[in-house]
C-alpha cells in the first residue's frame, strides 16, 4: 500500500463494503478517507490498446452483448432444470431467493458453507439447526456431482447459442485485435464476435466447448480446505438427537461437545470430496500464471497498460488480480472500465474501492465510463 489507510485494516480484503450503492455509514466514511481515481475518457483508452495491452473481461461485458449470465439468469434456468441443486445452493450458501446478486457474489457465498459450520464465527439458521447432518452433507454432495455441469448446460441453452459473428455499431467495443485478454467468462464472445485468435486469450474459469472435454470452474478464492481437521479441534455446533427411537445428527444452537467420529465414512468422504478436492485451481494461483504466461506466447512480460472491462471485481477475483498485479509489476498503468448508467456516487466509491482493493496508488489508476 501506497497510502496511510494501510494503518486501518491487515488486508483490504478483511473489509465487507456490503452495498456500495448504499453503503453503511462507517462504511462510506472510510470510502470517502480513500483517495480520489481521476477519469480518462472511454475513447482514449481504446485508443492506446495495442499488442502490449492486457484486458481483462468480466460478466458485464457478456450483458453488454445482450447475454443472460448473471446469476439470477442462471437462478432461474435452475428454477426450471433442477431445483433440487438450487435448493442445495440456498440451503446451504445463504442465498436468498429473492435477492438478486453479481456473479462474484454467488461465487464468494460459495466459500462460506453455512450449513456445516467449520468455526465458531459461522452462523447457523434455525432451519439448519433442525435439519439432519445426513440430509446437509447429501446436499452439498450434490452440488459438487451436479454444478459444473449444470452452468456448462445453462450456457450452452441461454448464453452460447445467441452469440452472433455479425455485432452492431453500438455493441462495438474493441478496436485492436492484438491485444492479450484475461477473461473470466465462459462464453466465446472474444473469439465469435471479435475473431481474436485463441492464442490470445486466457479463460481463467474454463470456457464453453461444445463437445464438453474443457472443465469450467467457479471461483472459490481462499475457501478453507481445512474443514474436517477444524472440527476434530471445535465441533460444538453438533448434538445427537433422538427422534422416533432413532439417533440422528442435528446442528446445535447453543452448542455440545462432540468428536470427528459423529459423521460416517461415507459423510467423511463426502466432505472431502467438496471441500479438499472441489476445484482448488479455480482461481488464479502461481501455477495458472505460470500456464497464462504460455497460453498468450509468453508475452505477458510486455504487458504495460491493463483494461479492466465488465469485472465487478468480487473477493475471489481480487485475489487472482493482486497476483496478477505482482506478475507484471508496478510500472504498469491500469484502467478501469465501470458501467455508465451507474449513479455518479455508485461510480466513484467503486474507483475508489479498486484503487484501495488492488494496492494501487492514483499514479497508475485512472477510470473511464462506458
Amino acid at each position: 500500500m501506497l497510502y496511510s489507510v494501510e494503518k486501518l485494516v491487515k488486508d483490504p480484503l478483511e473489509i465487507d463494503f456490503g452495498d456500495i450503492e448504499a453503503p453503511s455509514k462507517d462504511v462510506q466514511e472510510l470510502i470517502n478517507n480513500l483517495p480520489s481515481v481521476n477519469e480518462i475518457k472511454k475513447e482514449d483508452v481504446f485508443s492506446i490498446a495495442d499488442s502490449n495491452t492486457l484486458f481483462i473481461i468480466g460478466n458485464g461485458f457478456d450483458n453488454h452483448h445482450s447475454l443472460s449470465t448473471k446469476y439470477t439468469d442462471f437462478r432461474d434456468y435452475l428454477k426450471d432444470n433442477d431445483t433440487k441443486l438450487l435448493d442445495a445452493l440456498e440451503n446451504n450458501f445463504g442465498l436468498d431467493r429473492n435477492k438478486d446478486y453479481l456473479w462474484n457474489s454467488f461465487e464468494d457465498r460459495l466459500k462460506h458453507c453455512e450449513s456445516i459450520p467449520y468455526d465458531q464465527n459461522v452462523s447457523v439458521s434455525k432451519k439448519t439447526a433442525s435439519t439432519p447432518i445426513a440430509d446437509l452433507i447429501n446436499q452439498i454432495y450434490y452440488i459438487e456431482l451436479n454444478l459444473n455441469q449444470k452452468i456448462f448446460n445453462w450456457i450452452r441453452d441461454k448464453a452460447q447459442e445467441k452469440i452472433s459473428k455479425e455485432i452492431s455499431d453500438k455493441e462495438l467495443l474493441l478496436q485492436n485485435s492484438d491485444s492479450l485478454f484475461l477473461s473470466f467468462n465462459y462464453t466465446t464472445v472474444l473469439e465469435d464476435c471479435y475473431g481474436i485468435p485463441e492464442s490470445q486469450i486466457f479463460h481463467i474459469h474454463g470456457k464453453f466447448s461444445k463437445n464438453n472435454k474443457e472443465q469450467l470452474f467457479v471461483g472459490f478464492g481462499d475457501t478453507n480446505f481445512n474443514v474436517l481437521e477444524n472440527y476434530q479441534k471445535n465441533t460444538d455446533c453438533i448434538e445427537s438427537v433422538e427422534t422416533e427411537g432413532e439417533s440422528i445428527n442435528k446442528m446445535s444452537l447453543k452448542g455440545k461437545d462432540n468428536a470427528l467420529s459423529i459423521f460416517s465414512k461415507e459423510d467423511r468422504d463426502r466432505l472431502f470430496a467438496f471441500f479438499t478436492n472441489r476445484n482448488k485451481s479455480s482461481y488464479l494461483s502461481e501455477f495458472n500464471l505460470y500456464n497464462f504466461n504460455i497460453r498468450i506466447l509468453r508475452k505477458l512480460s510486455e504487458v504495460n497498460k491493463v483494461i479492466i472491462l465488465g469485472h465487478s471485481l468480487g473477493t475471489s477475483d481480487v485475489l487472482s488480480l493482486k497476483l496478477l498485479r505482482d506478475k507484471l509489476g508496478d510500472h504498469v498503468h491500469w484502467y478501469l472500465g465501470i458501467y455508465s448508467k451507474l449513479e455518479n456516487k455508485y461510480i466513484n466509491n467503486f474507483s475508489k474501492i479498486a484503487l484501495f482493493k488492488m494496492l494501487l496508488d492514483q499514479e497508475h489508476l485512472n477510470y473511464f465510463k462506458w
